[in-house]
């Protein structure tokens, strides 16, 4: 008689145990989220973001050098105030140059800041200081 509630327990521990294994899978497995579907960029302006911008805005239109630079800033800074630059960069190039870019170097620009959220922002939007949602 003792035994059976031991096996009842044991029964039981197996039965969750077995029913959480698939969601322990798909926890290892899942794609990562974004922190935060929009970074506002109007919250992050400060000492990093300003000297960031400085260091970047001497690239441009160079969005590749642009965006190594950034990508290797990331450890010291964070990915929400390197993107944030970036954003802001392309942002600005492609209002106030736009005109007068060729096709590739507004591309160049786009594919920067879509280079960089896709590998270091999850696919986050960055909202610039303009308000708006690149």
């Amino acid at each position: 008689m003792i035994g059976r509630p031991i096996k009842v327990v044991a029964l039981a521990a197996a039965i969750v145990a077995a029913s959480l294994a698939p969601l322990a899978l798909d926890a290892c497995h899942a794609t990562p989220r974004p922190i935060a579907d929009i970074i506002d960029c109007t919250k992050l302006e400060g000492p990093a973001f300003t000297a960031e911008l400085a260091k970047l805005s001497a690239l441009v239109p160079d969005w590749t050098a642009i965006y190594q630079t950034a990508i290797a800033d990331v450890a010291g800074i964070g990915y929400r105030v390197a993107g944030c630059v970036i954003a802001d960069l392309a942002q600005q190039y492609l209002t106030t140059k736009g005109a007068t870019a060729t096709i590739e170097e507004t591309w160049s620009a786009h594919d920067a800041l879509e280079h960089f959220r896709a590998t270091q922002a999850h696919g986050a939007t960055f909202r610039t200081a303009n308000g708006m949602d690149l």
